[in-house]
Order: structure tokens, then C-alpha cells, then sequence
């Protein structure tokens, strides 16, 4: 199966998902990107990514609940996931990373085929089915090293948050931009460090490009995900982050 977050370019405007969902749509209109959520009649959810992403801002949702056809409420969450595409082009299960394997009550479609994507999802959970009001692609690339890595760049971004996930380091920044241009990321795996106590670290650094024709006007808020599979041998994890402080090192 192939992983796309591992393509380290991606055309303007992709990652289209189609939602079946018997609830009218709600939509937000930002830098000319139509984005919509709750789809009816297979619109489409659609976002703007680069070899990172620069992507709509979050969708902020005012009810706490939703309800199923028999009329039952169930309360909404939203989490990063693993989302499975098949040959077909169809989401086949959203894998949460506390382990749960659910699958989408309606029929979502990507213009991708068998793959797996990193995504923030908004739904519902009724028993093993997720009812999904949600779903946005997010930038989750294999981890380069400074040969490899096609720019070298700290350009800063504000730092909000950070957690790790059995599989992933997980991170929430603010990124200064109007939206007229594509932001480049990039994880770049400096070294593994082993203290005096024998505990083994995987060290990284954020790269960020931002382009010279984007001024900062407004922060957009966007989380990334740094896979670590090929880190299962380490205690820990950092990464050092440029901000508009100077540059901090989170371990987690």
C-alpha cells in the first residue's frame, strides 16, 4: 500500500474527499478556497496543499452533538486519524491512534486509490461507525535527513502545542501567512542521542519555507504529524522549532 504522505509535492488545489451525508451543507469560504463539510448531493471537501500544506483555517463547529436517522445523539469529537483508501478510491476505515478501527456510516471517495492519509476528522462514534462531518488531509511526510532534504530553512512559525501518539509526534502551530502562496515543510531527522542513563533520542527539526510574495497577516493554525515507525527503537523524540522566540526544543 502506498503511503501519500511520503510524495513531497502535490499539485495546487488535490486531495478531494466526497461525502454522502443526508445533512445540508455548511460552508466556508477563505482566500477564494470553497471548503465544505456535512456534504449532501457528493460536494466536495477540498484544501489547498504544497509540499506541506496551506490549508483553509479549522472549522470551527457550534453544536455539541449530532443525531442519527432514528433520531439518537452522539457526541462529536475531532482527532487525528489514519484513513484508509482502497483500489476503489473509498475511504475503508478511520484508524484512531488510542486503536480504534471504525468505519464511515456514509460513503466517502478521495481522488487517490490505495493509500493510507493522515487526516484531522470531525465525527460522531456509534459503536464501530463514525459519522464523519469532517475530514482534511494533513501533512504527515517520512522524516529526511540534511542530504536528502531539498531546502534547509527554519522559517518560524508559532508553536502551540505538542503530543505524542503511538505512532506519531504530533504538532499544532500557528502560520503567519494571507494565504497567497504554498508553505513548504519538511521533517528532517538530525541524529539519535543516547544520555548517560541509556535512554535512546530521536532528534528532528522543523523546516518551514515561506514564501517571499506571503505577507503575515493572520495566523492560520495547522497540525502535522511526524511518522515514527522507524523510530520504535527510541525512548523519546524532539524537534526543534524556529518561532518568532527563537528556536525551541520539544521532547516528548
Amino acid at each position: 500500500m502506498l503511503f501519500l504522505d511520503n510524495i513531497s509535492q502535490f499539485d495546487s488545489i488535490t486531495q478531494l474527499f466526497s461525502m454522502s451525508h443526508s445533512m445540508s451543507p455548511l460552508t466556508h469560504i477563505l482566500s477564494n478556497i470553497k471548503r465544505f463539510t456535512l456534504c449532501s448531493n457528493s460536494e466536495v471537501l477540498s484544501r489547498r496543499v504544497g509540499m506541506s500544506l496551506m490549508s483553509a483555517a479549522l472549522l470551527t463547529i457550534s453544536f455539541a452533538s449530532c443525531s442519527d436517522d432514528d433520531g439518537n445523539s452522539y457526541p462529536m469529537q475531532s482527532e487525528l486519524v489514519c484513513v484508509d483508501v482502497n483500489e476503489a478510491g473509498v475511504v475503508s476505515a478511520i484508524r484512531t491512534d488510542d486503536g480504534r478501527n471504525l468505519v464511515p456510516a456514509k460513503t466517502i471517495t478521495a481522488e487517490v486509490t490505495d493509500t493510507t492519509l493522515r487526516c484531522l476528522c470531525t465525527f460522531a462514534q456509534e459503536q464501530n461507525v463514525a459519522r464523519v462531518y469532517e475530514i482534511r488531509h494533513i501533512f504527515s511526510a517520512e522524516p529526511v535527513d540534511a542530504a536528502t532534504a531539498t531546502f534547509a530553512t527554519t522559517d518560524p512559525v508559532k508553536f502551540i502545542s505538542a503530543w505524542r501518539s503511538p505512532l506519531y509526534l504530533n504538532l499544532n502551530v500557528g502560520v503567519m501567512t494571507t494565504m497567497a502562496n504554498i508553505h513548504q515543510f519538511a521533517f528532517r531527522h538530525d541524529s539519535i542521542s543516547t544520555s548517560a542513563a541509556g535512554v535512546r533520542t530521536a532528534c528532528f527539526t522543523l523546516l518551514h519555507e515561506q514564501p517571499t510574495d506571503d505577507a503575515e497577516s493572520f495566523t492560520n493554525e495547522e497540525f502535522l504529524s511526524v511518522p515514527l515507525h522507524n523510530f520504535a527503537d527510541c525512548d523519546s523524540v524532539s524537534i526543534n522549532i524556529s518561532t518568532y522566540d527563537g528556536m525551541v526544543t520539544v521532547t516528548r
